[in-house]
Order: structure tokens, then C-alpha cells, then sequence
């Protein structure tokens, strides 16, 4: 498992639109650890969630990898 290094505008998800990625009371190294965005600065949304993804494209050729390697 390798971790990702994130920029920051793949963490800049809107507080609706965050995919948690932690768990209650997780910080922000913990976070990071798994590959994943950390902002507190919002209550009521999750702190610890997934970055978003915009390159649909390496998405597609991962899947297909995963296919063809059967």
C-alpha cells in the first residue's frame, strides 16, 4: 500500500459532498497515513475523508488493468 501524496485542491471537497474517510476522534497524521484529506475546520462534516478525483481517464485504465490481469 503506498501512500498518495495529495495536492490541495483534491481536498478541496465541499463539507456535503465529503466521503469519510476515518473514524471519530482519528488526527490528522493518522489521516494522511491512509491516503486521505484532513480539515477540521468544518463541524458537522467529516474531518477525515477521501479526495476527489477528477481524472476519470486513470480510473478507466485502472479498471481495465484489474480486467486483463485475470
Amino acid at each position: 500500500h503506498s501512500v498518495v501524496a495529495l495536492t490541495g485542491t483534491q481536498c478541496e471537497v465541499s463539507a456535503s459532498a465529503r466521503v469519510n474517510c476515518g473514524f471519530p476522534g482519528i488526527t490528522a497524521t493518522e489521516c494522511e497515513n491512509k491516503g486521505c484529506c484532513f480539515d477540521s475546520a468544518i463541524q458537522g462534516a467529516p474531518w477525515c475523508f477521501h479526495a476527489q478525483t477528477k481524472d476519470v481517464r486513470s480510473q478507466q485504465s485502472e479498471a481495465k488493468t484489474r480486467r486483463s490481469s485475470k
